[in-house]
């Protein structure tokens, strides 16, 4: 079986990748066309092949994460594990980006995780005088029971 990543040549995502590469099965990771270099770099700092870490062309904003039906029906029963990783950690992002990568881009995630694909997690939350505040959670019965840890989680997964 095999892992996919998301966020895999990110600042927390290339320590996972590392670490996982020890365990020896396949590591497919979605990767935007464009950044295609910066993962050949992150496979040279890894000391990893073509072979080890698998580039999964797609995007995070889109339904499926952007991954072909032909890359789909390749990863079909392989994955094992989905490491979602993939953010945008700059506070200075346009909202409508932080928005599609933060949370769209999860969302698409956890669907395309999930077996079911109706995993559903959401909140909304506030900006009042500079304060970011929760003000509701949204959770299905599926991400519920996971959250309260009633699924059984591999022993290696960690």
């Amino acid at each position: 079986m095999a892992y996919f990543v998301t966020g895999a040549t990110g600042f927390i995502g290339r320590y996972l990748v590392e670490k996982l590469l020890a365990r020896g099965k396949p590591i497919y990771v979605l990767v935007r066309r464009g950044s295609m270099k910066k993962l050949d770099a992150a496979r040279e700092a890894w000391g990893a092949s073509e072979k080890q870490v698998i580039a999964i062309a797609g995007d995070l904003t889109k339904p499926s994460l952007g991954v072909s039906d032909a890359d789909l029906r390749k990863l079909k029963g392989r994955i094992d594990q989905v490491f979602h990783l993939a953010a945008i950690y700059d506070l200075a992002a346009p909202a409508e980006e932080q928005q599609a990568a933060n949370v769209d881009g999860t969302r698409n995630a956890v669907r395309f995780g999930h077996p079911s694909g109706t995993l559903r997690v959401g909140a909304e939350a506030q900006q009042v005088s500079g304060e970011w505040t929760v003000t509701k959670a949204i959770m299905s019965r599926s991400a519920r029971i996971l959250m309260e840890g009633w699924v059984r989680v591999p022993a290696d997964a960690f």
